[in-house]
């Protein structure tokens, strides 16, 4: 039930962002089709010490693909590393149903930083023609944290999923996160632009391929 609740509040949530005016966001890249936005944000973050710049990072890309193949890779967690930017080893911890599932993965680092790890609850659900890929950090006995890694303490994205035509997408990725421990401001800000321009860059190539 708690994440029944979760997901609903995360999909209007998203709905809501998704249909918000871009002036609040700052252009930071505009390369090979993709368009990368950040802005500044306040978290409620768990951790106990939170980033001093706390960063959200929107990124958009036209992908030709049918709506139905794209949304098999969406649910496809085992081959998330084949195109997420920096993820490795993502397993599904918890099935709930065919499109809501409990996800662990493990995100590298740049030098000098340790090599993060998460729990996100992913729930798929449809708008309209359009849908979205919700993502928030939570936690589950069967992940527990490792000494080998630092928990991502929060997390909170989506990817909206809209339909252009039969043969080409819009998808929007965009999320607010404290990674967790101590992170210098320069790999902070690379991070930041980084994910989300080279994750929908390897999308689209995974996709359209």
């Amino acid at each position: 039930m708690r994440f029944i609740v979760l997901t609903s509040f995360l999909f209007l949530s998203a709905l809501s962002f998704a249909q918000e005016e871009e002036s609040s966001w700052s252009l930071k890249k505009d390369d090979d089709g993709i368009k990368v936005y950040t802005r500044e944000i306040i978290i409620d973050s768990p951790a106990e010490e939170v980033s001093e710049n706390q960063l959200s990072y929107r990124g958009i890309v036209s992908i030709k693909s049918d709506l139905n193949s794209f949304l098999n890779v969406m649910r496809d967690v085992p081959n998330f590393d084949q195109w997420l930017h920096n993820s490795y080893d993502p397993s599904i911890v918890e099935k709930i149903d065919n499109n809501t599932r409990v996800v662990y993965q493990r995100i590298t680092a740049p030098w000098p930083t340790t090599d993060r790890d998460s729990v996100l609850l992913q729930s798929l659900e449809q708008a309209g023609n359009d849908y979205i890929l919700t993502m928030e950090s939570v936690d589950h006995d069967d992940a527990p944290e490792s000494e080998d890694y630092v928990r991502v303490p929060y997390y909170s994205g989506f990817f909206f999923i809209k339909p252009l035509s039969t043969n080409e997408l819009e998808v929007t990725y965009e999320a607010a996160f404290d990674s967790g421990g101590s992170v210098p401001g320069l790999v902070a800000n690379l991070f930041i632009v980084d994910v989300p321009f080279y994750s929908l860059q390897n999308l689209r190539a995974y996709v359209e391929n």
